[in-house]
């Protein structure tokens, strides 16, 4: 029944324009307040983009778990966003600077002047995956993947590179949402022989979206 209702839900919301799904859901995830309110952050105004989504949340919580049990840990977040909404909030809780990355430089330039806005430890810059990133050491690397982009663009050489960022049982935790990119089609890039190994696919009965945890391997 639970399957059936969320099946519809999306449905509904994939192919009427104007159903009272979409229309909630823009409501909500384009809210300055709701940013507040869930995230601590001031934002400015968006126009019609939207400043999260659900997989924001769900990896929020996931990540700032860790950071209750392990404020010392060193962070990197892929895909900043134009708001640096994940790394802004994790930020508060965290006792080193977080580093936050993006591929394109608009969103660099917009996410900086939100951690100027909000005084966050955040180093925000520009990077095609780790491209321009120091080679060091991170706990956890965390990334909200575009899951409406093709996966061939970047799921191989996040796997090929994350484990040289990474210490033996460092986190690499990958967001997205299962209706775009099912979870066969992300597994299809990762090599379980290789330098990382799945330890926890995290799923939740009232949404699509999921989180994959992996671990380096020594």
């Amino acid at each position: 029944m639970l399957s059936t209702l969320k099946q519809y839900v999306y449905d509904r919301y994939a192919h009427d324009e104007n159903c009272w799904v979409r229309r909630l859901h823009r409501g909500f995830f384009r809210s300055r307040f709701v940013v507040k309110s869930l995230f601590g952050l001031d934002v400015p105004p968006a126009g019609k983009a939207l400043y999260f989504d659900l997989t924001t949340i769900l990896l929020r919580n996931l990540v700032r778990d860790r950071l209750r049990r392990s404020p010392d840990l060193r962070l990197l977040e892929i895909g900043v966003g134009s708001f640096v909404i994940l790394s802004g909030c994790l930020s508060r809780r965290a006792r080193h600077r977080i580093d936050a990355v993006d591929l394109e430089p608009s969103y660099v330039e917009s996410s900086r002047k939100c951690c100027s806005m909000n005084q966050l430890n955040v180093k925000v810059f520009q990077s095609d995956l780790f491209e321009n990133v120091e080679r060091r050491k991170y706990d956890v690397i965390f990334w909200n993947l575009p899951y409406y982009v093709d996966p061939h663009k970047y799921l191989g050489r996040l796997f090929a590179s994350a484990p040289d960022y990474m210490d033996e049982g460092s986190e690499l935790i990958l967001g997205y949402n299962s209706k775009p990119l099912p979870r066969d089609t992300a597994l299809r890039f990762f090599d379980p022989e290789g330098r990382l190994r799945l330890v926890k696919t995290v799923t939740w009965w009232w949404n699509l979206h999921e989180v994959l945890v992996f671990q380096r391997k020594q």
